[in-house]
């Protein structure tokens, strides 16, 4: 029983006292809850991660950029519904007005932009209109096009401002303790030689001293490498494999089969900070890259400036993909994406060593040893590797390497010129006759795909014509001219063939996309006799 609900007895204290401490209790207790809630409210709860009703964005997507320098580049993406196919090869709009205003070097104040060829979601301009250092630029864009099978017409508008300072002033070299012991290099933006730090100072970082003003709001840190080059590769004693060799196996060469840069690409991206104080000091002074990330031999590392715009659309519209919490914010009137203005410098790199993996190497393993979804053994059969291939087997018309993965290229290379033999350059010792009937399978499927099915002397092409492009249902033939296009970016004006292939598909599969129907019903129109076209 509660203090209040005491009665007054003789022995006890006079009553009105008890009544005057059950009181007080009651409102320390209440003062006490008061006080709780209220400081309770200053810490995360489950009402703290509950997120905000809000409209899904269905339209469409901005990325573009005025980089001090260059022109003005910006790419369009529609949202996909979840049952519709992709079609980002194909121009998403049936009409498009891009505009870019502001001071340009060569004096225009306006520039039109026109689609890229290949990529006719991403438009530029022909005239050397290039980005001028804290100069401010609009963009506006018009489409005509199918929102969820509604023709609309929608207009978009955003503005970007180029900052106006920076400067990659100089770089530090890691040393042989975590705090560089190293003096500042001055960053002349010529090739800076240094030799590589094995594991474990190949943990430690490059530090890159930079200059800049207020209208920088972040940075964004790029690699640019030549991966074609044999002076570029990986060393393999570092701190990353030295933790990983227990789990990996090396082959021959010392190669534990991955690198840290892609041996396929020439680029990468480091990742991006935004302008933050911390105590004395803002977090953009020095940009930081350890050795292991970098390759050996010449590279170039970039440093981007970005605008407030940019800023927002790392911290908070992507963020928002990931977390519910985060608020987007976009810079694009009417739609959503970015429209950002970028300042850049560089630092040349050229790092030595003696003992690395090529990425020409690298490459060559990854494509021997490439398994599929299921883990099974798929070698060469990646879009990469299936355009690397012909490279790599041939490095002239009539030279072929003399080893199985080049067979098909070697067949497909004689009827090319159309020589006196198909075999005529595979090599003497391939006597088996099961091998040189599948090399021949294989490379005649090669040519006659890639010639829009010409025959030769050497390559009857009828028999698979008929199987690639006349046939309405679906076979290997189809399955392997559908690939070969989607490798080529279905460029239908450079290869026919894949005009006809993409009909099949559209077909065959049921592919439910308003782009690719416009697409299929426009290539029909002007390929009447287009055996695809020719359904009931």
């Amino acid at each position: 029983m509660s203090i209040i609900s005491k009665p007054c007895r003789g022995e006890r204290l006079p009553c009105h006292c008890e009544r005057s401490e059950a009181i007080s209790f009651r409102v320390l207790a209440i003062f006490l809850c008061a006080f709780l809630f209220s400081s309770c409210s200053d810490f995360d709860g489950p009402w703290s991660f509950y997120p905000e009703d809000s409209v899904a964005y269905k339209g469409i997507y901005t990325h573009g950029y005025v980089v001090a320098g260059q022109k003005p580049h910006i790419c369009f993406s529609k949202l996909y519904n979840l049952d519709e196919s992709a079609s980002e090869n194909f121009a998403f709009y049936d009409s498009a007005a891009v505009t870019v205003s502001g001071k340009f070097s060569n004096g225009d104040t306006l520039v039109e932009l026109s689609s890229i060829s290949n990529k006719p979601n991403c438009f530029t301009t022909n005239a050397e209109a290039l980005g001028v250092v804290g100069e401010s630029y609009t963009m506006n864009a018009a489409f005509k096009w199918d929102s969820a099978g509604e023709k609309v017409k929608s207009q978009y508008s955003g503005v970007a401002k180029i900052p106006t300072k920076l400067s990659a002033k100089s770089i530090t070299p890691p040393g042989k303790k975590v705090v560089s012991d190293q003096k500042p290099i001055l960053n002349t933006h010529e090739y800076l030689d240094f030799d590589y730090q094995e594991y474990p100072y190949d943990a430690y970082t490059y530090n890159i001293g930079m200059d800049y003003d207020t209208t920088v709001q972040g940075m964004l840190l790029t690699l640019a490498y030549n991966a074609d080059s044999d002076s570029n590769g990986e060393s393999m004693n570092t701190t990353m494999f030295h933790m990983l060799e227990s789990f990996l196996d090396e082959d021959s060469s010392g190669y534990y089969g991955f690198t840290m840069l892609d041996a396929t690409e020439k680029t990468r991206l480091f990742g991006f900070e935004s302008r933050l104080k911390i105590g004395d000091f803002y977090n953009l002074d020095t940009m930081f890259i350890t050795g292991m990330q970098l390759p050996i031999g010449k590279s170039t590392i970039k440093i981007y400036a970005v605008d407030q715009a940019y800023a927002d659309y790392q911290n908070y519209l992507l963020e928002s993909f990931e977390d519910p919490r985060v608020k987007s914010r976009t810079n694009i009137e009417n739609g959503n994406g970015v429209f950002a203005g970028m300042l850049v410098d560089s630092v040349l790199m050229n790092i030595h060593s003696d003992d690395y993996i090529t990425y020409s190497y690298a490459r060559v393993y990854g494509c021997d040893n490439h398994k599929d979804a299921d883990g099974d053994e798929d070698p060469w059969n990646t879009k990469y590797c299936r355009l690397f291939q012909e490279t790599y087997c041939s490095d002239s018309s009539t030279v072929v390497k003399p080893i199985p993965t080049c067979y098909p290229v070697a067949v497909k290379l004689a009827m090319l010129h159309d020589s006196s033999s198909w075999s005529v350059y595979l090599p003497d010792t391939l006597s088996e006759v099961s091998a040189k009937q599948e090399a021949y399978a294989d490379g005649l499927k090669r040519y006659c795909v890639s010639s829009n099915f010409k025959s030769t002397s050497i390559a009857d092409c009828g028999q698979i014509y008929e199987e690639c492009q006349v046939a309405l249902d679906s076979n290997s033939c189809k399955d392997y001219i559908w690939k070969w296009c989607s490798d080529r970016d279905w460029d239908l004006s450079a290869y026919p063939q894949c005009g006809t292939a993409l009909v099949s598909e559209f077909y065959s599969k049921q592919l439910n996309s308003s782009v690719l129907q416009r697409v299929v019903d426009l290539w029909c129109k002007e390929n009447e006799n287009d055996p695809q076209c020719k359904r009931e």
